[in-house]
């Protein structure tokens, strides 16, 4: 009994030694490596993969933009510059200029061709290898961008003709865009931001997995689809607003927040909330199958004809025949409770 103790002891101690080795060997290679986890799995191909490469073009070279890559981040600026510039990972994209269209790609012999499950987990400590292209700030083409992994920001672009994004893995952000002709996103996996976006065309935005969020932003005609996340459109007090608004969510919760469709505002929810903040239209129209449909209409209740039904579920309104709006809202299973801004 006595051996078997000072046996236990030993293997205890030599334990605790191991752990303390252990701590300082992987103490000492993050530092090594500049406090990055990533490096600690880089080789050194992958370490040549993030060199970059600067090229410069002159002013009018570029008259349009298409991205068509797999394994990348992109990020579009305006800036306050003449010529427009863009910068690579050096051995990942390769780029051509023919026609005044820069079409950027992936390299076939590329590392990121090497594809691998991990990818799926889009470690957040791991920085992504990214385009950079800054254009003029009145750059008057059309961009057009094909991802599959990685995420995407634009900004500071006045004056595009059109904008086309088809994303399957990774986010995007777009901020301080005017867009002419339209602007038309589509996500597989991630969300969706525009703020301070305007377009005098008509804004289509299709996500299956991700949360999707426009704040102050405008459009002609807005139709938003989303399979699972949740929508929220708000005004922040910019006075944003559009001639019509169609939101289709299966499984997620709608927020509208001092959103203004002139001619037509129509809500549909599958699974999930509808909550309006003082949202206005001729024409409101509400359906919700497994949910809510919550909060403030702007206006007077005399302004607008109300057609009230649930099946499974109260309603705060009643129906109405007179008025020169309509207002239209049905649920399967859920209540009704809404109200006037002037009440």
């Amino acid at each position: 009994m006595k051996q078997n103790r000072k046996i236990l002891k030993w293997t205890a101690l030599a334990g605790a030694i191991l752990l303390v080795v252990g701590a300082v060997v992987s103490g000492l290679a993050f530092a090594m490596t500049g406090f990055q986890f990533f490096k600690l799995t880089m080789s050194p191909e992958d370490e040549k993969a993030r060199e970059t490469i600067t090229l410069p073009f002159e002013e009018g070279e570029i008259t349009d933009v298409f991205f068509d890559i797999d394994f990348c981040g992109i990020q579009i600026e305006g800036e306050e510059q003449q010529g427009a510039t863009l910068t690579l990972p050096a051995s990942e994209l390769v780029y051509e200029l023919a026609e005044g269209t820069l079409r950027v790609t992936q390299k076939k012999d590329s590392a990121s061709q090497r594809w691998e499950w991990y990818r799926l987990l889009n470690i957040s400590s791991q920085p992504e290898s990214k385009a950079v292209l800054s254009l003029p700030t009145d750059f008057p083409g059309q961009i057009r961008v094909k991802n599959n992994f990685g995420d995407l920001t634009l900004e500071g672009l006045s004056s595009l003709s059109r904008l086309s994004v088809d994303m399957d893995y990774g986010s995007m952000g777009l901020s301080d865009i005017h867009v002419k002709d339209g602007i038309e996103l589509t996500s597989d996996f991630g969300g969706i931001q525009l703020q301070n976006c305007e377009t005098t065309g008509s804004l289509t935005v299709k996500s299956r997995n991700g949360e999707v969020r426009a704040t102050d932003t405008s459009f002609l005609n807005g139709d938003f689809s989303l399979s699972f996340g949740s929508l929220r459109i708000e005004d922040t007090g910019k006075n944003t607003a559009c001639q019509s608004l169609a939101t289709y969510v299966e499984n997620g919760s709608t927020t509208l927040k001092e959103v203004t469709a002139a001619e037509k505002l129509e809500c549909h929810s599958e699974f999930g909330e509808i909550t309006l903040q003082n949202a206005a239209s001729k024409n409101l129209l509400l359906r919700n199958e497994n949910g809510a449909i919550r909060g403030t209409i702007s206006g007077s209740q005399q302004d607008y004809q109300i057609l009230v039904e649930t099946e499974f579920g109260s309603s705060s309104l009643s129906p109405k025949l007179t008025g020169h709006y309509l207002l239209d809202a049905r649920t399967e299973f859920g209540d009704i409770a809404l109200s006037f801004s002037e009440e």
